[in-house]
């Protein structure tokens, strides 16, 4: 990593860091090999016993979803590098990837865009300024330094916001006025949540997210933490975040000389650790990638030859576990987590019956408006598909969702005082799994509207009259809203429980890893040797642990859902 002004970083504190980075990415690797296998069978277990869900709403196919931008307009974009200030118009893409051309006529005319942002490593400060005095705040206390002694933020003009990491390049970009500041805040808001860019396969993607996460509990690590970005950011950034809450406090503290001087040498302390960690990061990934690929090859095979033998094991294991450890788990439930279930229930309750409602309004005025049109051109006209792209678009626009999402926030104030409870809580990360049900509901609804509509029309729309035309329309729409409402009920069921069992599981397993690890040790021997390198004793217990909550969870949110579908329904 060379040696910074100074001398902060002297051999001996390399050969640490270096260690501590080494450490870390054994500890992944353990992880990631063995829950890939874990992965593994999960999808073929899944694709040997599929059921097809029972929603009464048809799903959209993947092909068939909507390729036009979610949102487009000028913006004003600071420069990388001469740090001038440029208008760009912005395109967001369907897939929530960010791009900025030199003009609306460059887009148009199908050229390169100058730049490409995948939001989902940033975060959206809406107040830049600050959020970089509370960044300095940070740093001057592991420096040991006064606030005021280190260099200030530059000011930055009115309406702009920031896309912000604390070691890659960041985004200033500037709104013109503050009404277009708000709506751009919320789509790259939106963005920063949907946009992927981990790789195409499930299997990959479950075990890597599994890892990072086994791996930040192997390190003592709770609480939440937001995880995305690409394979090599996420675990670079669990690696740094690692060394700096280990070791770099002391080393900022040996920093000498004036503060300007500390400063500059505290950012090359982090621009060379970023790339000493990224680079070992890399070297990991690749070499483990080779790995996994034998790793699947061998077991694959044996999954599929042997799955009576394989979930007879699994079963089998599992009540051992559930035998051993069940007089230690009783008892954490009851105190931390039971008594807390019906308080995250009517935090959750309201705003997604009322955002659901807007949900089921814009549905209503969709139509009402094709009815419109409808009117205004004496029928449907020669391409029914032109209605049917006008209806696509609503279930992604913000401006057509913003009531409904505005429901979901109520909900943000009362989650954040849970994190006196529960460690994991990020109230934006529920509100957005929120607002991704009600589009989910919505898409569907809209996509059978379509589909039944096509059907009736029979290939003869464009002939239908003006009478013809609304008295299709109404029909299909009153069949398609009774399944909305028996979907809309599904699915807010299914959110209140993998909601609250998303946040009761960190709390149990903290609590339960002193007193329940020593007793599920001894059981993986039992596993048979030929089952070793597939079922996963630390897994199998965390699904065991994961059982008990999500009955917990049933019997609270069950009842309650039921009686407010009754009460809807009558």
């Amino acid at each position: 990593m060379g040696n910074i002004v100074g001398g902060p970083l002297n051999e001996a504190k390399q050969q640490e860091i270096k260690e501590l980075i080494e450490a870390v990415l054994l500890k992944f690797t353990e992880q990631y090999t063995k829950v890939y296998a874990v992965a593994l069978l999960d999808k073929v277990i899944e694709e040997i016993s599929e059921q097809p869900e029972e929603w009464q709403l048809l799903e959209r196919p993947e092909a068939s979803r909507p390729t036009e931008p979610l949102k487009q307009g000028y913006l004003t974009k600071q420069g990388a590098v001469r740090k001038n200030w440029l208008k760009r118009y912005f395109v967001v893409r369907a897939d929530y990837k960010i791009e900025y051309y030199e003009s609306e006529d460059a887009f148009k005319n199908s050229k390169s865009p100058k730049g490409t942002i995948v939001p989902c490593s940033f975060t959206v400060q809406h107040d830049p300024v600050k959020n970089r005095l509370e960044d300095l705040a940070e740093t001057a206390q592991k420096m040991g330094a006064l606030v005021a002694d280190l260099p200030k933020p530059d000011p930055v003009p009115d309406f702009c916001f920031e896309l912000y990491h604390p070691r890659r390049r960041c985004f200033f970009i500037q709104a013109e006025n503050n009404e277009e500041k708000q709506e751009w805040l919320k789509v790259f808001e939106r963005c920063r949540y949907k946009s992927r860019a981990l790789s195409d396969d499930p299997v990959a993607n479950t075990a890597f997210i599994e890892a990072v996460n086994a791996t930040r509990r192997a390190l003592r690590r709770y609480g939440w933490w937001y995880l995305n970005g690409s394979e090599s950011q996420i675990l670079t950034d669990v690696i740094v975040w690692e060394v700096d809450h280990i070791m770099m406090a002391d080393i900022y503290r040996e920093i000498k000389g004036p503060m300007q001087l500390r400063w500059m040498a505290r950012n090359q302390v982090m621009k060379a650790l970023d790339t000493s960690v990224s680079g070992a990061v890399a070297t990991s990934l690749q070499a483990l990638t080779k790995t996994i690929s034998m790793v699947r090859e061998k077991v694959e095979p044996v999954m599929r030859s042997k799955m009576t033998f394989i979930v007879e094991s699994k079963e089998k294991i599992q009540e051992k576990i559930k035998d051993a450890c069940l007089c230690k788990i009783e008892p954490v439930l009851a105190e931390k987590v039971a008594p807390r279930l019906t308080g995250v229930l009517n935090i959750l309750f309201s705003p997604m019956a009322d955002a659901f409602s807007e949900t089921r309004a814009v549905f209503d005025d969709s139509l009402d408006e094709m009815i419109k049109k409808v009117e205004t051109d004496s029928g449907f006209g020669p391409h029914l598909n032109v209605h049917f792209k006008n209806l696509d678009r609503a279930p992604r626009s913000w401006w057509t969702m913003r009531k409904a999402n505005k429901k979901t926030r109520a909900m943000e104030v009362p989650l954040w005082g849970l994190r006196q409870f529960f460690d994991d809580v990020s109230p934006n990360k529920l509100i957005n799994k929120a607002q991704d049900t009600l589009a989910l509901v919505l898409d569907n609804a809209m996509y059978t509207f379509e589909n039944n509509l096509a059907e009736m029309t029979g290939g003869n729309a464009s002939t239908m009259d003006v009478q013809e035309a609304k008295s299709a329309i109404l029909k299909c729409k009153e069949s398609v809203m009774e399944k909305f409402s028996e979907d809309a009920h599904k699915a807010t069921t299914s959110y209140f429980k993998d909601i609250m069992v998303m946040l009761c599981m960190p709390v149990m397993l903290k609590a339960l890893a002193p007193v329940c690890e020593p007793i599920i040790e001894p059981i993986a021997s039992t596993v048979p040797d030929e089952l070793s390198d597939i079922l996963d004793v630390e897994k199998l217990y965390e699904e065991t642990v994961e059982k008990i909550v999500q009955g917990a969870v049933d019997a609270v949110v069950d009842p309650a859902c039921q009686h407010q579908h009754n009460n809807t329904e009558a």
